[in-house]
């Protein structure tokens, strides 16, 4: 698999898109109240841990489906491996004798439905516009050098940018109104009283 830069906020949508796709999976459990097979048909031979849960939709389903739905977007060159680990999952399910293919049709619509809602919101979060060309992040570094007398510098081999995405704070958050709420202190410059000695 090939790395990609990815952010907490990516996996912030993965976590959000899972959690609301089994909340809504669970709704639609007790509305229809649907027996799992095992529990409809004693004579069926599971290889999983049986429960007392309606099968459908198949919880397992929509979790394979919601994650290969809001991964491939941030994988995008993978999406085939993901799309393809998502059908094993699903066809699993099955194949241990939990769920029907009914069960399973009805979970991966519902986790592509839940994971289209989240690919929404990711596309007017701003998040396309935190990292900058080149030019902009050097003209952040001499900024910084300019007005602070020093700026970060990234230490991995080879060498990133400075500032691989400076416009970072200006991505729509989950939580509070705006970046402006949770703002820290800037930092002190070198040499300034509260400057930590061991930088």
């Amino acid at each position: 698999m090939r790395i990609h830069l990815i952010l907490p906020g990516h996996f912030a949508y993965w976590a959000a898109a899972q959690y609301d796709a089994l909340i809504t999976a669970w709704h639609y459990k007790y509305q229809y109240n649907r027996p799992s097979p095992f529990n409809a048909d004693g004579t069926i031979v599971t290889h999983l841990p049986q429960n007392e849960l309606p099968g459908y939709p198949s919880e397992g389903a929509v979790i394979a489906a919601v994650s290969k739905d809001i991964l491939s977007a941030m994988f995008p060159l993978e999406k085939d491996f993901i799309a393809a680990k998502a059908l094993e999952h699903e066809n699993s399910l099955m194949w241990a004798g939990m769920n029907v293919a009914s069960d399973i049709t009805a979970g991966d619509s519902l986790g592509r439905a839940v994971g289209k809602v989240f690919r929404m919101r990711a596309a007017s979060d701003g998040m396309k516009f935190a990292q900058t060309p080149r030019p902009v992040s050097d003209s952040i570094r001499d900024a910084a050098e300019a007005r602070f007398g020093w700026h970060w510098e990234n230490q991995e081999t080879p060498q990133r940018p400075v500032g691989i995405t400076p416009l970072y704070g200006k991505v729509k958050l989950w939580c509070v109104p705006n970046v402006e709420a949770v703002r820290p202190i800037g930092p002190t410059r070198p040499g300034f009283p509260g400057f930590p000695d061991s930088c």
